[in-house]
């Protein structure tokens, strides 16, 4: 089985958040965690902020990024998904890297985990919403 994880979930493997024992506990389980090429760009964003706010030292926010790839069986070019993903973005009326995860999902018949529960309200009861589970809700 595939799994993927977004930037909410895999920030949580550098940071002590909300449900980051809940992050971690992904890793144990015996499937493949992919994501697309996107992630990296947006957890460094992520560790970014955080840094910038006083909460991840520089040298963490450096190594958590050198790091981040080895989290992942297979990470996807997010350029393959952008296309399609612009659809669900104007449909939903949500920012377009959230979709691009959920697209990358949906084309491998997966299922996207993810902590950012404003992304989740907004896909809702739709079909897509199939191929969604929040990290609080996640059960292998």
């Amino acid at each position: 089985m595939q799994l993927f994880v977004d930037a909410s979930v895999a920030v949580k493997w550098f940071v002590p958040e909300e449900d980051s024992d809940k992050a971690f506990a992904l890793l144990d389980e015996p499937m493949v965690i992919s994501a697309p090429s996107l992630i990296v760009t947006e957890v460094a964003n992520a560790l970014w902020k955080k840094h910038r706010a006083g909460l991840v030292a520089k040298a963490h926010a450096e190594d958590a990024i050198v790091r981040l790839p080895r989290f992942f069986r297979e990470i996807l070019p997010s350029r393959d998904l952008v296309s399609a993903s612009m659809s669900l973005a104007i449909m939903f009326d949500h920012p377009l890297y959230d979709l691009i995860y959920l697209e990358a999902a949906r084309r491998r018949g997966e299922i996207l985990v993810t902590a950012d529960r404003r992304f989740l309200a907004k896909v809702g009861t739709h079909p897509a919403a199939t191929h969604l589970v929040s990290l609080k809700d996640w059960e292998p």
